[in-house]
């Protein structure tokens, strides 16, 4: 019995053209068979804070030349974007990516046949991690009505930090669930501190004892 052939027979003009399998061995007479190139060998080799630079090499074309390749990447358990890239390309540096974060990587490659086999997942996490919160007792000084933050003594990991955002409440039991939303201190006040800058909060009632909830926020998701 024969399978079914479901790729492209090339003749040259001549009859008695065929193309097949019998008995699990491909058999051609006359003719050249192309099917869709094998998947390629994606690497990511450079990484940096926004970037990573992927190299790949070309499995077998299938019998028929590579037109382009189709990359396609996303943030972990975030939605597929994809790129095409030519030909003749051979590595891709992908920018404008978010510091810190864990990313997914697959390449096929395509001839007039059509698409092949997507490559095996290659994951790079981008250089940098999430801001690091001070003591405490370098971070705040606090009178009877207003508290001073010293948003220098935050440490940026690497990533630039955004904004930060400030919560307040007034401190016991009783209060737990009664957060207030309070200012969003840009990103451009805090990269023109110095360290012995500080930013009052003003207008604090009394009874607040505890200030706590603030966020430094990385730069937005490409």
């Amino acid at each position: 019995m024969v399978a079914e052939y479901s790729g492209e027979i090339v003749t040259d003009g001549s009859e008695n053209m065929d193309c097949g399998v019998a008995q699990g061995v491909e058999w051609v007479v006359g003719a050249a068979c192309a099917i869709p190139p094998t998947a390629p060998l994606l690497l990511a080799t450079t990484i940096t804070l926004n970037s990573v630079q992927l190299q790949w090499k070309q499995g077998d074309n299938g019998g028929a030349a590579v037109k382009g390749f189709l990359l396609a990447y996303r943030r972990e358990f975030g939605e597929w974007e994809e790129i095409s890239v030519e030909r003749r390309a051979t590595t891709y540096l992908l920018d404008g990516l978010r510091c810190g974060t864990r990313y997914q990587f697959r390449m096929a490659a395509f001839n007039k046949i059509g698409s092949g086999s997507a490559s095996s997942l290659e994951v790079a996490r981008t250089k940098g991690g999430k801001p690091i919160a001070p003591p405490s007792a370098r971070f705040l000084k606090i009178n009877s009505t207003s508290v001073h933050l010293i948003l220098s003594a935050w440490q940026d990991a690497d990533c630039p930090i955004l904004y930060f955002v400030v919560e307040s409440r007034r401190d016991g039991p009783t209060n737990e669930n009664e957060w207030r939303l309070g200012q969003h201190l840009s990103h451009t006040r805090y990269t023109a501190m110095t360290r012995d800058t500080q930013t009052p909060i003003h207008a604090l009632d009394r009874g607040l004892r505890k200030l706590t909830g603030l966020h430094a926020l990385p730069p937005p998701l490409r």
